[in-house]
């Protein structure tokens, strides 16, 4: 009787006074399929993900600026004031002013006050005792290198030197230029006999009634003087051009006695 269900919902619509199905609107068996909305000009059309692909990272939040720790930064921030007074010696050396004569005589003072101690003289004493006077020659260099640097490493650093062989070599240096003046050369001597280093005036006189007994024993030779300066011995050698009176004087080299022995 109908041929399809559309005509026989116009029929129905017909007798119930509505227009037809057909009229209003069409089927939407027979509507013609639409195309697909063209994509935005501004919006490029993303390709359909494979199944084995893997998902993007998630964004990271935005990273704070990095700080250190806060006691690192208190440890920066305190070191100057941790370290004030701790520089190493080198760093004091190089900004110290360059040595004075008086400085140079109160440096002596200070040395000799240390060195003429009953604890250290105790212990010069001893090495003495095995190896005899410094200026014999017999040995015990290191003993009193040894010894000498506990007064070096005291004294040194208040006038600007390392208290230690490098400076003790540099005032050695700064010093020479004051081997002109009396004072400086009479503390020299001081300094040299109560460290052994040469005779004194009654050793002379003794040495000088035996010279030729016992040749070699009254004065240190040029190569040992040298050992003793780089192991830190104060004030042992004085200047070829020096033209002082010394308690050494009766024992320089001549023709017959080339060392001064």
């Amino acid at each position: 009787m109908f041929d399809d269900l559309d005509d026989l919902c116009d029929t129905i619509d017909t007798l119930e006074g509505k227009a037809p199905l057909t009229e209003a609107a069409p089927s939407l068996r027979k509507q013609a399929p639409q195309p697909a909305a063209a994509p935005s000009q501004g919006r490029r059309e993303q390709p359909e993900a494979s199944p084995d692909a893997k998902a993007p990272p998630a964004a990271l939040p935005a990273a704070a600026p990095l700080r250190p720790p806060a006691h690192e930064l208190a440890t920066v921030r305190d070191a100057p004031e941790a370290r004030r007074g701790q520089q190493p010696q080198a760093q004091l050396a190089r900004r110290r002013p360059p040595l004075t004569l008086r400085a140079a005589i109160d440096l002596q003072k200070d040395l000799y006050a240390s060195f003429a101690s009953r604890d250290f003289q105790s212990q010069l004493k001893d090495i003495e005792a095995v190896y005899g006077k410094a200026y014999e020659g017999r040995g015990g260099d290191e003993e009193r290198a040894s010894l000498f640097q506990t007064v070096h490493k005291e004294v040194l650093p208040e006038y600007g030197f390392e208290g230690s062989q490098v400076g003790f070599l540099e005032l050695l240096q700064e010093s020479a230029a004051f081997n002109s003046d009396l004072e400086f050369r009479e503390n020299r001597d001081m300094l040299n006999t109560l460290l052994g280093m040469q005779p004194t005036a009654d050793e002379l006189r003794r040495k000088g009634k035996g010279k030729g007994k016992g040749k070699g024993k009254g004065k240190a030779s040029a190569g040992q003087i040298l050992q003793l300066i780089a192991q830190e011995l104060p004030w042992a050698v004085r200047r070829h051009d020096d033209t002082s009176t010394s308690t050494t004087a009766g024992t320089e080299a001549t023709s017959e006695d080339p060392e001064g022995m």
